[in-house]
């Protein structure tokens, strides 16, 4: 049984992280790249981007959310996992963007980092949404304290 929850945990936390990485940080990309061929106008700009942060606000929310719940060897009430998850959920999202721009404004990251630059990059954004995610359980760790007492 532990074994099944742990498979099922690592598979909604892929899934959460494709999604929201796809919307945040390959949105951009994918925009440059559709809109000279299909002649958006500004306003699908406006609603391109409003689209792909409120899916993967909603992905990350869902996804932290569980997360958050079942990961501590504790019990939990929804409720009580959405402060931190939702903290963690907008730090990501500011964080993603800001990754994004910095990809963005650095298009040869290989001159910059060697063959390994991709790699490099992987791993930096990697630590960037580990030390987001440990922020938000101790946000409900300091909750579930102060609610306690």
């Amino acid at each position: 049984r532990r074994r099944l929850e742990d498979l099922i945990l690592v598979m909604v936390g892929i899934v959460a992280t494709i999604l929201a990485v796809f919307a945040v940080i390959a949105g951009p990309f994918l925009w440059d790249w559709l809109a000279p061929i299909l002649k958006f106008q500004w306003i699908d700009a406006w609603m391109w981007a409003l689209g792909r942060y409120a899916i993967a606000f909603t992905v990350l929310i869902l996804g932290i959310s569980v997360l958050y719940r079942w990961l501590p060897n504790v019990r939990q009430r929804w409720h009580h996992t959405l402060p931190g998850a939702i903290i963690a959920s907008l730090l990501w999202l500011v964080g993603g963007t800001l990754f994004s721009a910095y990809l963005r404004q650095l298009e040869f990251y290989t001159v910059t980092y060697g063959s390994l630059g991709g790699i490099v990059i992987t791993l930096l954004f990697f630590y960037m949404s580990g030390i987001i995610f440990v922020l938000g359980a101790e946000v409900n760790g300091a909750l579930r304290t102060a609610r306690d007492t």
